[in-house]
């Protein structure tokens, strides 16, 4: 998590999804950025080279079919668990590059599904860091939309606004954060509220992904 801002290329990204994968137990993992603009190319970031270089030149866009169809049958928010059937048209490229069995982690902004970061392999409990991993997946999918831009202004954080920011990016609510620091939830939604705005960041989740970025957190 802590090496998400040090990201400057696509690369970088290629191998910290890597590092994430072999941490939680998968095979492998990919990163798909489904544009604003349905018209516009989707992008793809992959931990496994032969698979990475497959997508790219995927005359029949088979793997995008497969995780467009796997969009449609999930929720907007949650970790879901995916399994190509023999049957699926797609079987025997997953079979071949390894995504029969897939991990989704959706990335929304605005309840909009913006992308999702996929882990290849069996399926995994992740109860006990569940939010951890999603706002893991989110920084990623942000760090990876600012590739292209180099301008980051600079934000100052107050002391307190980094206490909590931090906590809140170990995956704390409000009312674990309040307890931990000895102010009320309603304090801490302050400071959230005052780092979204500083950060122009829609939401909680979003403040801490930028936050991180921008090399704001530990």
């Amino acid at each position: 998590m802590r090496r998400i801002p040090d990201v400057r290329e696509s690369a970088d990204i290629d191998l910290l999804l890597g590092h994430l994968a072999e941490h939680l137990g998968y095979r492998g993992a990919f990163l798909v950025v489904f544009p604003q603009d349905r018209s516009l190319a989707t992008r793809l970031w992959d931990s496994d080279r032969n698979r990475s270089i497959w997508w790219h030149g995927d005359p029949e866009g088979a793997l995008i079919s497969s995780v467009r169809a796997a969009t449609d049958r999930m929720a907007l928010s949650g970790i879901h668990f995916v399994e190509i059937s023999p049957d699926d048209a797609s079987y025997p490229y997953a079979a071949t590059y390894d995504f029969t069995t897939v991990t989704v982690v959706p990335v929304t902004f605005d309840t909009q599904l913006r992308g999702m970061v996929c882990f290849t392999g069996e399926r995994m409990d992740h109860t006990d860091f569940e939010v951890a991993l999603e706002i893991v997946c989110y920084s990623l999918l942000v760090q990876a939309n600012y590739l292209a831009s180099s301008s980051r202004p600079h934000v100052a954080l107050t002391p307190r606004e980094h206490q909590v920011m931090e906590l809140s990016a170990a995956g704390l609510t409000s009312e674990m954060v309040a307890n931990e620091l000895g102010m009320s939830p309603r304090t801490v939604n302050q400071h959230v509220d005052n780092v979204s705005s500083k950060l122009n960041a829609r939401n909680r989740v979003h403040a801490v992904a930028e936050a991180m970025r921008r090399g704001l957190l530990r």
